[in-house]
């Protein structure tokens, strides 16, 4: 495929996408929260890693953001106790699917088994239910997304993507985040598997939080006009 047939593509999948989040209610699929909000939610996949999780904890502490980690269901079962510390220091887990496949590959068949289990080891796991889900590399497809909402799962996708899990020095991810302009309602996609992406970070929260924004769990950036959750009663 030449450049410029490459391009074409890109400018069709984009199109694409933008008229499917402009078809489907904002009850099934989600990019971005209210932009009249000062908020931002920070989002982590691919884990749980016993390597990094507990990095990423404990920054999220340090600045006292509250952040939403979408899991791998197989991940989750190997390492419990760190899900344990994921609710217990009030974030919130979605799931990944339970095997982090390529869902446009799968059969409907496997795409419904593979959003069920995991959606299934998460609430046995946790106790809580599992309304979140995010596809595999952000592939939205038929069998992405007819299973999460025969399922009742509300599909999340980001707008800011820093591509962490390329870099091999943290100053690769900070020029990104110089280069952006963080606004309102941002789902930010992050991973911190590796260590450039843990030593970045901070400075990733402290440009989303600039302005005086508040960094909140997903479902939180998506409640509606006048909910006050129990907590701050």
């Amino acid at each position: 495929m030449s450049p410029s047939d490459h391009n074409l593509v890109s400018k069709a999948r984009l199109l694409a996408k933008r008229m499917l989040f402009a078809s489907v209610p904002h009850s099934r699929l989600v990019r971005s929260g209210d932009p009249n909000r000062s908020e931002f939610a920070l989002t982590f996949d691919d884990g749980p890693d016993p390597a990094t999780t507990p990095a990423l904890l404990a920054t999220l502490r340090r600045h006292q953001v509250r952040a939403t980690f979408f899991l791998v269901g197989n991940r989750a079962e190997q390492y419990p106790e760190l899900l344990r510390r994921i609710i217990a220091d009030g974030h919130e887990v979605g799931s990944h699917s339970y095997s982090h496949p390529y869902f446009n590959r799968l059969s409907a068949f496997e795409a419904i088994r593979e959003i069920a289990v995991s959606q299934s080891v998460l609430e046995n796991l946790t106790g809580q239910a599992c309304p979140l889900f995010r596809p595999p590399f952000g592939k939205l497809s038929l069998q992405s997304l007819l299973p999460a909402w025969l399922h009742k799962q509300r599909v999340i996708m980001w707008t800011v993507d820093l591509k962490d899990y390329l870099a091999k020095d943290p100053t690769e991810i900070e020029s990104r985040v110089r280069d952006h302009r963080f606004v309102n309602g941002d789902i930010i996609l992050y991973h911190g598997m590796n260590q450039a992406s843990l030593a970045a970070l901070s400075s990733v929260i402290e440009a989303a939080a600039a302005g005086g924004r508040k960094g909140v769990p997903v479902s939180y950036l998506m409640r509606p006009a006048g909910f006050v959750p129990c907590s701050s009663q």
